[in-house]
């Protein structure tokens, strides 16, 4: 008997929930077969984002978060496929780590004897312990994608134009030892571990490195590749909800550093961060994430006729059958 019993009442729990479940089917399709020519969205996400940078040091790229905040518009010339194009501002953080870094450069070293004295240009090394800078971009974002839209899938794919409109970097480097070896130009010998000759304290702060109010143009737009998908769900005939996913990949590398290492020698060794050095030779961004999008449309409806085989094929036009009457 228990087993009858169990059975019985599952379907009475499973009639009304599916009875309800086919009523949202019906009104869901009801909605989708209103779909309107335009579509004005308003889309939000967020997630995590990297500076990929290309270095020779054994280096951590560590991801930061990201949000961004996008209006757009999305042509339909067809009942599901289209272009879509907006204005966004989004703002990405990244970090970048490493240990041991080298810089080597050129100075004068003067030798004693007994009986005289001689000033070569000798080679110095720089040995940072540590750096680690944390990135704070924001961009000006234009995507440029083609929009599709079925039942209750959609998917938008293409290229995202990315400008900056500010880039900062908060910097902490560990002490840097100063050494005078390898090589003593004239001197006739060599050092295989360089001599230390000074110290520089740990320190830490800011810096820009693009900016547009300050003219600073080191770090160029990227180009990234935009795939975002998911599903939507209509609430009525003009208004949607699309909950999905998101990726951008740059295309392109941005060159930013410097030709001079991270300490290089003047009146005073002069000291330079990560990405104005010879460290970091190119940047590339990436992010991926979820987002929330709200669309309403608007305007001309497009076109629809039921057909088994594709219930939301666009019908072409109708020509009437000419008839010839004779008398």
């Amino acid at each position: 008997m228990k087993p009858s019993i169990a059975i019985f009442l599952l379907l009475l729990i499973f009639q009304p929930a599916h009875a309800q479940y086919m009523t949202f089917k019906r009104a869901q399709q009801k909605y989708f077969n209103l779909q309107h020519r335009s579509n004005l969205t308003v889309d939000q996400g967020n997630g995590i984002a990297s500076l990929l940078i290309a270095s020779d040091l054994r280096n951590v790229n560590r991801p930061g978060f990201t949000t961004h905040l996008d209006v757009g518009y999305t042509f339909l010339w067809s009942y599901d496929a289209g272009f879509h194009t907006g204005l966004g501002i989004q703002y990405a953080g990244s970090a970048f780590a490493a240990d041991g870094v080298e810089s080597q450069t050129m100075g004068y070293m003067t030798a004693y004897s007994n009986e005289q004295s001689a000033t070569r240009r000798a080679h110095y090394t720089a040995n940072t312990s540590s750096l680690r800078e944390d990135y704070s971009a924001i961009y000006l974002t234009l995507p440029l994608q083609l929009a599709y839209q079925q039942d209750h899938f959609w998917m938008n794919y293409g290229v995202k134009i990315m400008l900056p409109l500010s880039f900062s970097a908060k910097y902490d480097y560990g002490a840097t030892t100063i050494g005078a070896g390898y090589d003593f130009d004239g001197f006739g010998t060599s050092v295989d571990v360089p001599v230390e000759v000074d110290r520089l304290d740990a320190r830490s702060g800011t810096y820009d490195i693009a900016s547009l109010t300050g003219g600073i143009n080191g770090y160029p737009a990227y180009a990234a590749l935009a795939l975002s998908g998911g599903y939507r769900l209509a609430l009525d005939h003009q208004h949607t909800l699309l909950f999905g996913f998101y990726l951008d990949l740059a295309l392109n590398r941005t060159h930013v550093g410097g030709a001079n290492n991270m300490v290089t020698l003047g009146t005073n060794y002069v000291c330079r961060n990560a990405l104005q050095s010879n460290v970091v030779r190119s940047l590339r961004h990436i992010d991926c994430g979820i987002s929330m999008t709200y669309n309403f449309t608007f305007g001309k409806k497009i076109g629809y006729h039921r057909y088994k085989s594709n219930p939301f094929q666009t019908p072409k036009r109708y020509r009437p059958k000419k008839v010839q009457i004779r008398w």
